[in-house]
């Protein structure tokens, strides 16, 4: 069985898990002999337990950690800046919001990148050596800097 430590304290050397049967929670207590490992359990930790008698009915034993909340903790952190990181908007200059940029348009070619809530310019644009070489003159460089980092798009007019 898997259940999730509710309470333990190191100073009585007993606690409880809570294990979720559909819309029913069952507690079971344990005491710090029934755990089987160096670590000591904390309230979050994910253990395994099998259940013997006891004289207040069930109680849990051979109480073995699955999982310690500080490492799911962790996890969830590293998920989080991870999503994070895939962010493809960058930082407005002027109005400092999170954002993607827009192209604005001049003579039919890309101008500016402007930003859509205070509609600030956020940099000129910049010709690509590598999108001029391979692409020609039409070829415009939407260089986005990214946190030190710079991702490129690169937009061809269209011949005519």
């Amino acid at each position: 069985m898997h259940g999730k430590v509710k309470w333990f304290s190191e100073s009585k050397g007993f606690g409880f898990i809570t294990q979720s049967l559909d819309d029913d929670f069952q507690d079971y207590f344990f005491h710090i002999t029934d755990v089987i490992g160096p670590d000591t359990p904390r309230p979050g930790d994910i253990v395994a337990f099998s259940l013997k008698p006891s004289k207040r009915g069930k109680a849990a034993a051979e109480v073995r950690i699955v999982e310690t909340a500080v490492a799911r903790a962790r996890e969830e952190q590293d998920e989080r800046r991870e999503r994070r990181s895939r962010d493809d908007r960058v930082k407005c200059v002027s109005c400092g919001k999170r954002m993607v940029p827009r192209l604005q348009f001049k003579d039919g070619e890309p101008h500016a990148r402007i930003c859509p809530f205070c509609m600030a310019s956020q940099e000129e644009e910049k010709a690509c050596f590598i999108a001029t070489a391979v692409f020609g003159d039409e070829a415009v460089d939407c260089g986005l800097q990214v946190d030190d980092r710079v991702e490129h798009a690169v937009l061809v007019s269209a011949p005519g």
